[in-house]
């Protein structure tokens, strides 16, 4: 997910890394997370999963 998980207290808690600037106690109940989503992009764009072909003899730019 987007915060890394330093340490896990039982089933019911876990201890988050937060940013330096958030003012936060680092420890938060199983409660108020939930799950990353798989797809971080807000905008949901298409991805291009293969780039396209490269030919050698092409030098226009």
């Amino acid at each position: 997910g987007p915060l890394l998980i330093k340490k896990v207290f039982g089933s019911q808690a876990y201890e988050l890394e937060f940013p330096k600037h958030w003012k936060i106690h680092p420890v938060i109940s199983i409660e108020q997370l939930e799950p990353a989503p798989r797809d971080l992009d807000p905008f949901e764009r298409p991805t291009n999963e293969q780039p396209g072909a490269i030919s050698q003899d092409d030098t226009q730019y």
